[in-house]
C-alpha cells in the first residue's frame, strides 16, 4: 500500500468533513425558517482494501485472520429529521401547526410535495370571485372542497377554493327543527286556563290591486253580553281572523295612506268566502281586557306610545278594529300611523311597505307572530326561515326606480299549539299542530315521562320531539336547533382542530368551506428534499398515504389512510427542530475532525518528500 493511499484517505476527511460542516451551517442558518427539519449528517466507511485473506488452519498453525485496511471516509447519508419543532403564535387565522405526525400537501408542476409550514394566505388572481389558498412559496393547498356546507374526505384531493370577504351566503329555508323540554304530565291537563292574544306582527308588501289580506287566529277570552249583562268564564279560545288592507284611500307624491279592518270570520276549506261567526249569533260585543296600543315605526321607535291606552275595559264590535297607515312614496317607507279606535291587540306593522306603481298581484302579506294561547293547550313560538319575494326600488337603465322582486329568506315567528288530549295511569297524549302549513300530530308519553310514540307530518319541516317528556312539572318546551337562517356575508375565515376551514358570516353562521388534507409516506427518511422545506417522494420512500388530523387510526373517515396523524392548532407555525447546542457541538467535533484529517495530508507529504529525497 503506497504513501498516496494515505493522501487520498486524508483527503477523504477533508471533503466528507467540509460536507459535514456545510450541512450544519444549514441546519444553523435555518434555525428560523419555519417548518424547517434539520438534517443528520451521517458518516460512512469506504470499502475496505484487502491486503490478505483469511487461511485455514493446518498441521503446524492456527488459523489466519484477513487483514484490511479503509481507504477513507465517505458520506453515508443526509437525512431530514422529524421531531415537533416548537409552536410560534402568529395571530393569523390562516397559519396553521400541526401537532404530531403529517404533513401538509401541495401541489406544483411536479406534482405533490410534502411540507410542515402552514403559513397560508388566499390568492384572488385564478378566479376575481374565489380564493385559491395557498402555501408561503405560492403553492397550491390540497384538500377537499365544501358543497352546501357539507364535506366528504377521500383519497381524490383538489385544490381548496373559498369564497371572498363579503361575498353572499344564501338564506336557507327550514327543513329540521328539533324541540326539547317538558309538557305536563299532571290530570289537569285539560284544563289549562289559557291567555289572550295581545300581540300581532305583520309583514310584507301592501301593492295597489293585489287581495291584500292575511288570514290567521288569535285567541280572545270567552266573556259575553247576555242580556246586558258580561259574563266571563275565565277562559280563551281560538277564533280565526282575517285582516284586510284597503288602498291605498289617500294619497300624495310623497306618502300613501291604507286603511286596514280585521273581522272575525270563518274559511272551512282555502278559497271559501269569509264568514263572521264571532260572537256567536244574539250577542253583539265582546269584552276585551285593557291593553293600550303599541306602534312601532321601521326603525324600530316607538310612536304613539299613549294612544289607546283605556283605564276601562274597552267594547269592540266584529270588525270595527280601524288603523290608517301613513307611507312615504316610491320607498315604502312609513312615516306615521295613527289609530282612528282603539284595540285590544298591541300590533306592530312596522314591516309592512307599500309597493308603488307595482303591478297587481304583487303583494304578500303574513302574520309572523301572533301571541296567545286557547283553553287546554298551550303555545310556543318558534322562529323558522321562509323563502319570500320582496319588492325593492332598483334603478333602472334610464334612473328610475322600478320596484323589482327579490328572493329572500326571513325568520318568520310562527306558533306550535300543543293540546292534552288524554291522561291515564300508561300514558299522557299530547295533540301537536302549527300555523306554519299544513302540520299537526300527537304524542304519546309512558309513565316516566319519555316519548313512546309519535305519529303525523310536519309538512316541509321535519319536527323532532324526541327530547320531549311528560312529567309533572311546569311546561317549559323550547327550540333546541333548527337549520335555517337568512342571508348572510362572509366576515372571517378560521380552521380547526381537524383542518376544516369554516366561513363566519354576518348571520351568525359558520359554514364548512372546505377541509385540509394531511399526508405522510411509508419510509420518512426516504424524501427527497428539494428546498423550500418541501419533500417530495423517491423510490425509497413509497407513495403518499393521505388522511386527516385527528382521524390517527382511521376510523373517523374509513376511506382514508390511518396516518396517525396529529390535530391542527390556527393562529400558529410550527418552527425549525435545529438545536444550537447540537449543532455548535456538531462544530467543535467537526473541526477537530478536519484538522485531524489536514495533519494526515501533511504527515503523509513529508514521508512522500523523505522518500523522494533518498533518490538523490
Amino acid at each position: 500500500m503506497g504513501i498516496s493511499n494515505s493522501l487520498y484517505t486524508g483527503w477523504t476527511g477533508l471533503a466528507t468533513h467540509q460536507k459535514s460542516l456545510d450541512n450544519t451551517g444549514n441546519n444553523i442558518a435555518n434555525i428560523n425558517t419555519t417548518g424547517f427539519r434539520r438534517r443528520e449528517f451521517m458518516f460512512g466507511e469506504l470499502f475496505s482494501q484487502i491486503i490478505s485473506g483469511s487461511m485455514p488452519a493446518g498441521t503446524t498453525r492456527s488459523t489466519t485472520n484477513p487483514v484490511g485496511v479503509g481507504p477513507g471516509v465517505t458520506t453515508a447519508s443526509i437525512a431530514p429529521t422529524f421531531q415537533q419543532g416548537p409552536m410560534e403564535p402568529t395571530g393569523n387565522n390562516l397559519d396553521v401547526a400541526i401537532n404530531g405526525n403529517g404533513f401538509f400537501l401541495v401541489s406544483d408542476p411536479q406534482g405533490l410535495a410534502l411540507t410542515r409550514n402552514g403559513s397560508f394566505y388566499l390568492d384572488h388572481t385564478l378566479d376575481p370571485n374565489r380564493r385559491l389558498l395557498c402555501s408561503g412559496d405560492g403553492l397550491r393547498v390540497q384538500g377537499w372542497q365544501g358543497v352546501d356546507g357539507v364535506i366528504t374526505p377521500s383519497t381524490t384531493i383538489s385544490d381548496i377554493l373559498l369564497p371572498a370577504i363579503g361575498d353572499l351566503l344564501p338564506g336557507r329555508v327550514t327543513t329540521n327543527l328539533n324541540l326539547s323540554g317538558v309538557l305536563p304530565s299532571n290530570n289537569t291537563g285539560v284544563e289549562f286556563s289559557g291567555n289572550p292574544t295581545r300581540e300581532m306582527d305583520l309583514k310584507g308588501n301592501l301593492a295597489a290591486g293585489s287581495d291584500n289580506r292575511i288570514r290567521t287566529s288569535v285567541n280572545v277570552p270567552v266573556t259575553t253580553l247576555l242580556d246586558g249583562v258580561p259574563v266571563a268564564s275565565d277562559q280563551y279560545q281560538e277564533i280565526p281572523v282575517e285582516i284586510v288592507f284597503t288602498g291605498p284611500v289617500a294619497g300624495s307624491s310623497e306618502r300613501e295612506t291604507w286603511s286596514w279592518q280585521m273581522n272575525t270570520v270563518d274559511w272551512p276549506n282555502p278559497g271559501d268566502p269569509a264568514q263572521t261567526i264571532y260572537p256567536p249569533p244574539g250577542v253583539s260585543s265582546t269584552s276585551y281586557p285593557a291593553q293600550f296600543v303599541r306602534f312601532y315605526n321601521q326603525s324600530d321607535t316607538l310612536l304613539n306610545h299613549g294612544a289607546g291606552q283605556a283605564a276601562e275595559p274597552v267594547v269592540i264590535n266584529p270588525g270595527s278594529s280601524k288603523v290608517s297607515v301613513d307611507m312615504t312614496l316610491p320607498s315604502g317607507e312609513r312615516l306615521q300611523s295613527s289609530f282612528d279606535m282603539y284595540s285590544g291587540l298591541a300590533f306592530d306593522v312596522s314591516r309592512l311597505t307599500s309597493l308603488a306603481g307595482s303591478p297587481p298581484g304583487a303583494g304578500q302579506l303574513e302574520a309572523w307572530y301572533v301571541d296567545g294561547n286557547p283553553v287546554g293547550s298551550m303555545t310556543r313560538s318558534v322562529i323558522t326561515y321562509e323563502e319570500v319575494t320582496r319588492f325593492v326600488p332598483v334603478a333602472d337603465a334610464n334612473g328610475n326606480s322600478v320596484m323589482t322582486p327579490e328572493r329572500r329568506v326571513e325568520a318568520r315567528y310562527s306558533a306550535l299549539w300543543f293540546s292534552k288530549t288524554a291522561s291515564t295511569n300508561t300514558d299522557s297524549t299530547w295533540e301537536w299542530h302549527t300555523a306554519n302549513g299544513p302540520a299537526g300530530g300527537s304524542l304519546t308519553f309512558n309513565t316516566i315521562g319519555d316519548l313512546v310514540a309519535s305519529s303525523g307530518s310536519g309538512g316541509r319541516i321535519a319536527f323532532d320531539f324526541q327530547n320531549l317528556q311528560s312529567i309533572n312539572y311546569a311546561a317549559d318546551v323550547v327550540v333546541a336547533a333548527q337549520d335555517g337562517y337568512v342571508d348572510g356575508f362572509l366576515q372571517d375565515i378560521t380552521i380547526d382542530q381537524y383542518g376544516r376551514i369554516f366561513g363566519h358570516y354576518s348571520n351568525n353562521v359558520a359554514e364548512p368551506l372546505a377541509q385540509l388534507a394531511l399526508g405522510t409516506v411509508p419510509n420518512l427518511t426516504g424524501l427527497a428534499g428539494v428546498g423550500g422545506t418541501l419533500f417530495y417522494t423517491s423510490s425509497s420512500s413509497g407513495e403518499i398515504m393521505i388522511g386527516a388530523a385527528g382521524d390517527k387510526d382511521g376510523a373517523i373517515y374509513p376511506g382514508l389512510f390511518a396516518i396517525g396523524a396529529g390535530l391542527l392548532t390556527s393562529g400558529y407555525l410550527e418552527g425549525s427542530n435545529s438545536d444550537l447546542s447540537v449543532e455548535f457541538g456538531n462544530l467543535i467535533t467537526t473541526e477537530r475532525a478536519y484538522q485531524a484529517s489536514s495533519r494526515i495530508v501533511s504527515t503523509s507529504n513529508e514521508l512522500l518528500q523523505t522518500l523522494i529525497a533518498m533518490k538523490r
